[in-house]
């Protein structure tokens, strides 16, 4: 896959995805290390219109050795906004 990147201000980059693939290994703040992909389990909390509900959710992140930035992309986005949808859905 090729690399597509959009820039913003002074030596920052956005990490554009095609297929919901990484298309870069390097960090995209430090632009220095290859990132390490990390599966964690995140418990949160969201308010919604019927009240807060509490989710546990498995996640991957993306964490720079280099800098210690860590993000997640739009497939963890994905599985945050499921859990809330799930556990709403249990609310009376």
């Amino acid at each position: 896959m090729r690399q597509s990147y959009s820039s913003i201000g002074i030596g920052a980059k956005v990490l554009n995805e095609m297929s919901g693939q990484v298309e870069s290994e390097k960090c995209i703040l430090c632009e220095q290390a290859h990132v390490l992909e990390e599966n964690r389990e995140i418990d949160f909390r969201q308010r919604t219109d019927k009240g807060e509900v509490l989710c546990r959710v498995a996640v991957q992140f993306n964490v720079c050795p280099q800098c210690g930035f860590e993000y997640w992309d739009d497939h963890a986005e994905a599985a945050l906004d499921e859990a809330v949808r799930q556990a709403y859905e249990k609310l009376v």
